[in-house]
């Protein structure tokens, strides 16, 4: 499965990128707890625990690791369970004009 979207937000493409890898519980439907357990050397987590909860509200825990952080454009984790492995990359793209 491949899920995309875009959204336009008038602020600086840097703390656009910082809220979106360090907040998700926050704007994430499915996602609700976030644990760091390791930091790389960008100062960005490394490695962590996610609790997340699907449409019927069934819980499911994850342990993820950052394996590409090119701030502010690229990050990529890939979340493990018992059941199955996903990866999730969040591209940044600064539109031509300056919004970004």
């Amino acid at each position: 499965m491949k899920t995309a979207g875009s959204i336009e937000i008038d602020r600086p493409i840097e703390v656009v990128f910082d809220y979106t890898i360090n907040n998700v519980p926050e704007w994430s439907e499915t996602v609700v707890e976030e644990t760091e357990l390791e930091r790389n050397s960008h100062g960005n987590t490394k490695r962590f625990h996610m609790g997340t909860k699907d449409h019927k509200g069934k819980p499911m825990e994850f342990e993820g690791e950052v394996t590409v952080d090119t701030p502010p454009t690229i990050h990529t984790a890939v979340m493990k369970n018992e059941v199955f492995e996903m990866e999730a990359t969040t591209p940044s793209r600064i539109s031509v004009g300056g919004r970004g």
